[in-house]
């Protein structure tokens, strides 16, 4: 089954996926310590090498993530505040890449690249919808039950 880091880099060479991959700065987080902060201001992007982490919006739990997720996309697209707060639910690296540095390594490459990266992000999102449907599908379903 394919990651979102393998779909993050779909369409790349290995060397060109390698040289992406060492401009990302790993970051150790602790358990139970914050990752990213709801209403934080965003500028990097986090691919998840090890461990696990759970996703919170006003104090629901919305996700669990771990090894090979990716988190805060959708900052490449544009700087915002952090929709939502990301917390270690064990000990937990990743790889953190800021906007500016994404932006700089696709400057050094040919267009198609770029174009690429940015299809395969919106496949992540794709993806994400169609997650946060189905939970959203199943939790009016459980409520009609109830009813």
């Amino acid at each position: 089954m394919s990651t979102e880091k393998d779909i993050l880099f779909t369409g790349f060479s290995e060397a060109d996926r390698r040289e992406f991959l060492e401009i990302g700065r790993e970051v150790n987080v602790r358990m139970h310590d914050m990752v990213i902060e709801e209403g934080s201001p965003g500028g990097s992007m986090y691919i998840i090498e090890d461990g696990k982490v759970s996703i919170w919006f006003k104090g629901t739990k919305l996700a669990d993530l771990g090894r090979g997720d990716t988190l805060g996309t959708m900052v490449v697209l544009t700087a915002h505040s952090r929709t939502a707060t990301v917390r270690a639910e064990s000990e937990v690296t990743v790889l953190e890449f800021s906007r500016d540095e994404i932006m700089n390594y696709f400057k050094r490459k040919a267009p198609r690249l770029f174009q690429q990266f940015f299809v395969n992000l919106a496949r992540i999102q794709i993806n994400l919808t169609t997650r946060a449907n189905r939970r959203i599908m199943d939790l009016d379903r459980r409520l009609r039950e109830q009813a």
